[in-house]
């Protein structure tokens, strides 16, 4: 029904142009009143609907692939009504990831605190954010990039005491100090990260 809305607004230009300017604005007015009385129950019943199916993965990229396709119904709702929707729909996505989010992350507080430990803890980033990125607006999302903040903390504080010493004994060496700028680039450190006080001693 919201669709068929949708078609005649679309469809009915040759019609709308043999109207007055006050009745073509009626019959917008009423086309947008009734997907504003429409929109709710639709968006209803498709969480009602999906909250019955198993939770998984599978599950998860079609109620990915759903949002997309309720993104007009929902942009009719109100501000407090459409983020109660939203908050309802995040909850659904993050009980069909949460499993998985958890088991890619188990491995990360057995990487060594090491150089070596530094760049695989990178990888492991990078490869979650391919496998999950498109789920950032789940707590579990959350939970895990806090996680993994966490643990590279720990990693580089550790890192930094034998990083100094290792630094202050090379030779000052255009090619030493080049292998040493690409070990930091190796650990994919940003920007931002440079501006921190953990980096700063690097």
């Amino acid at each position: 029904a919201f669709q068929h809305i949708r078609d005649l607004d679309a469809g009915t230009a040759q019609q709308m142009a043999l109207l007055r300017p006050e009745e073509r604005e009626e019959v917008r007015t009423y086309l947008t009143r009734r997907e504003t009385e429409l929109a709710p129950g639709i968006l209803k019943f498709w969480l009602d609907t999906s909250a019955t199916e198993p939770r998984s993965i599978a599950t998860s990229n079609t109620l990915l692939g759903m949002r997309g396709q309720m993104a007009p119904v929902m942009g009719m709702l109100d501000p407090d009504h459409r983020a109660s929707v939203e908050a309802e729909y995040n909850q659904l996505l993050d009980a069909d990831v949460q499993g998985a989010i958890q088991a890619d992350t188990a491995t990360w507080p057995a990487i060594p605190a090491t150089m070596d430990g530094a760049e695989e803890l990178g990888r492991q980033e990078s490869g979650f954010l391919q496998r999950f990125g498109q789920y950032s607006s789940t707590s579990s999302f959350n939970a895990a990039m806090a996680q993994f903040a966490s643990e590279r903390t720990r990693i580089y504080s550790a890192v930094v005491p034998e990083w100094e010493k290792q630094v202050a004994a090379m030779p000052a060496q255009s090619a030493a100090i080049d292998a040493r700028k690409n070990e930091l680039n190796l650990l994919g450190v940003t920007s931002a990260d440079r501006s921190t006080p953990l980096f700063h001693a690097f």
